[in-house]
This record gives structure tokens, C-alpha cells and sequence, in this order.
């Protein structure tokens, strides 16, 4: 079920073959909506833009799935103690120590970090 779920989400980030690519599942696209949703659970007010929205909500999307399929597979398994604005945090101090990585998928960062 994980898997399929996970394949659901990845399949949704890949654009059709030949046409022009647009970079919207790279960390490097999706690291302003994290910080922008963080930047909200701190109280502030950010402004808001339609990309900046999208990406957002791609975060926090993407971690309500990986949340949800924790309960199905015991080795994806984000802490409990946890909320989502952390697990962002965790994200942006992550990609921002390895600029060289802004390129890959932000799920596959996300997965690899929230593992450890």
C-alpha cells in the first residue's frame, strides 16, 4: 500500500515526455513553500504568491502521505512527537547543507532524512 501511494505521488511529479519540463518536484522548487509554511507556524506573515502556495501545499501533502503510510510499514516511520512544521524544518536544514542535491526530488530527500 506504501508503495503505491508513494509510486501515486511520484508518478503526479513526473511531466509528459517531450514536453517542455517544468522543475516543480525538485527540492530546489519545493524548499520556499516548506519554508513558508514553517514561517506560518512561527506566527508570521509571509507574502504569499501562487507558486509559493502550490509548493506548500505539494510539502504538506507530501508529508500527510508519508504520515499516513507510516501506519502501514513500521520502516517509514516518522517520529510520533513530530509535527509537520518540524519535519519541515528538518527538510530545510537538510537540502540547505547540501546545495549540490537541490536537483532531486524533494519526496526522495524527505524519505531519506525522516528514516534516520
Amino acid at each position: 500500500m506504501r508503495a503505491a501511494v508513494v509510486g501515486a505521488f511520484i508518478a503526479l511529479s513526473v511531466t509528459a515526455a517531450g514536453a517542455q519540463q517544468q522543475d516543480v518536484a525538485s527540492a530546489r522548487a519545493v524548499l520556499p513553500g516548506c519554508k513558508y509554511y514553517v514561517a506560518l507556524a512561527d506566527g508570521q506573515n509571509p507574502e504569499l504568491t501562487v507558486p509559493m502556495a502550490l509548493a506548500a501545499g505539494y510539502c504538506a501533502a507530501v508529508l500527510d502521505v508519508l504520515a499516513a503510510s507510516s501506519a502501514l510499514d513500521p520502516v517509514m516511520c516518522p517520529d510520533s512527537d513530530i509535527d509537520k512544521a518540524t519535519a519541515m524544518l528538518v527538510f530545510i536544514r537538510y537540502i540547505e547543507a547540501r546545495p549540490q542535491r537541490m536537483r532531486e526530488r524533494f519526496l526522495e530527500h524527505l524519505t531519506k532524512r525522516l528514516n534516520r
